[in-house]
């Protein structure tokens, strides 16, 4: 279907629209999703802690044709964080660690990076390098590694700090790891021991878990198969079925950082006990939440497995998303307005229309797109786009041409392709970003435009 047909679905669905209620507008945007193949999944969005919309949408099974419903549970990838950080919380109100020991107190192995602590490794300042390509290197990949074969390894060969603790921020799943090490060896439990214990008993939240699908000899029921798209066989894939995607299983050991499973309701129960003084002190939630201050002074919008931002029609949001396997996962907390947004996919469709729920919850204007459609432009104008761009001194988008494609990749972070939907504009397949980019009058490429999430980041050329 071309761009010209979608648009002209899209006229009719906002004339339709008009006099709908929010349930309604939300089924029509993700049923409109779903029919083109970028949803499948289960959505919950709650106001005050009640549920306005709750729907499934697609296969859980793909192979066995399994339809979803909304008691799926699925695996969360880094939404998981926040919990890895509540249970250090819990260990903090306890007083049995504080935020500011090193690491080497509890994780003597690592000693060797010195002056890390634990608030380091909770907001990403810690500067250890993660375990990918060190494992690619030195991993039998025959067997499933752990979070004590990470521990083994580092202290083995030590990879060099990608900087001082405090001196950068840089996104990464080895701090929540460590974490979880914390957590066993404080606590004298297992990590998904400690979190049962202290915080999804508590919070009957009956379906969530640490779960590792490889090392079970027998899965557990209702829970969704991830699949990824396979340009080879031209469809999507249980990924550990390919030959290209063997971290998959080996990696599934580790814990901390990506694998607590859960159902859309439970993480409504966990958005609830956010809002309960009783669970969490008002301190405490607001440490959470507090902006991460780097050794210089200047701050980063995230918190302790949390994403922060504000807008001046939401206020505060706090946020997290997850991709890997197959699944793409986002979980908001508006919380001044008290509304939440939960979107749980196992397929590797884009995490969609974000904006579109944002506009629909508070009544303005809806600027949705189904889908977009990719156009062919010559090397010649991609080369007026290759360059360094600058967000800030230390974060840079790097964008370069590599067999007449255009990436772009992020400081510490994998390259994406760019593809183009017009001479200037470029969109992401596996996530819901754009990016522009934006001539002087030399006519010469100055800055880029990144969109994401009704969100606007502006990089300067160098």
């Amino acid at each position: 279907m071309n761009r010209i047909v979608f648009t002209g679905v899209f006229l009719l669905l906002a004339i339709s629209m008009q006099a709908q209620t929010k349930s309604e507008r939300l089924d029509s945007i993700f049923s409109l999703l779903h029919q083109n193949d970028r949803f499948n999944g289960v959505i919950l969005i709650a106001e005050k802690g009640i549920p306005i919309f709750e729907k499934s949408y697609g296969l859980s099974n793909v192979e066995k044709e399994e339809e979803l419903t909304n008691d799926h549970i699925f695996k969360l990838n880094s939404i998981t964080k926040q919990f890895t950080a509540m249970g250090i919380i819990v260990l903090k109100q306890e007083g049995k660690l504080h935020l500011d020991d090193p690491l080497s107190k509890y994780i003597p192995e690592l000693k060797f990076y010195e002056n890390v602590s634990v608030r380091h490794l909770l907001n990403h300042t810690h500067g250890i390098p993660d375990y990918d390509e060190l494992f690619e290197e030195r991993w039998d990949e025959s067997k499933i590694a752990t979070n004590k074969d990470i521990i083994a390894l580092y202290e083995k060969y030590r990879p060099q700090s990608n900087f001082d603790p405090g001196e950068k921020f840089l996104y990464g799943g080895i701090g929540f790891e460590l974490l979880a090490v914390i957590i066993e060896r404080v606590s004298n439990q297992a990590y998904n021991e400690f979190l049962t214990t202290n915080i999804f008993a508590p919070l009957q939240m009956e379906n969530t878990f640490d779960y590792h699908r490889f090392e079970s000899e027998e899965p557990k029921s209702n829970i969704a198969i991830g699949y990824i798209y396979s340009d080879s066989l031209k469809k999507r894939e249980r990924p550990e079925r390919l030959s290209n995607q063997p971290e998959v299983v080996w990696s599934n050991g580790i814990y901390g950082s990506g694998n607590i499973h859960t159902t859309a309701s439970d993480l409504l129960k966990w958005d609830r006990a956010l809002c309960d003084l009783s669970f969490i002190s008002k301190s405490d939630l607001e440490l959470i939440y507090q902006s991460t201050v780097l050794n210089d002074k200047s701050t980063i919008n995230y918190g302790f497995g949390w994403w922060l931002i504000n807008k001046e029609d939401m206020g505060t949001i706090a946020y997290h998303a997850g991709n890997s396997n197959g699944f793409e996962t986002h979980f908001e907390r508006h919380l001044d307005s008290d509304k939440t947004i939960i979107v749980l996919q196992n397929f590797d469709a884009t995490t969609p229309a974000i904006q579109a729920i944002h506009a629909i919850l508070y009544d303005q204007a809806l600027d949705f797109v189904v889908a977009r459609k990719e156009v062919s432009i010559s090397e010649g104008i991609l080369k007026q786009y290759e360059g360094t761009y600058v967000i800030k001194d230390d974060i840079l988008f790097n964008v370069f041409i590599k067999d007449a494609i255009l990436f772009a990749q992020l400081t510490g972070q994998s390259a994406i392709e760019l593809c183009a939907e017009s001479q200037s504009k470029f969109f992401v397949k596996k996530v819901d970003v754009q990016f522009e980019f934006v001539k002087d009058k030399a006519n010469n490429v100055d800055k880029m435009l990144i969109f994401q999430n009704g969100n606007i980041m502006e990089a300067s050329k160098k």
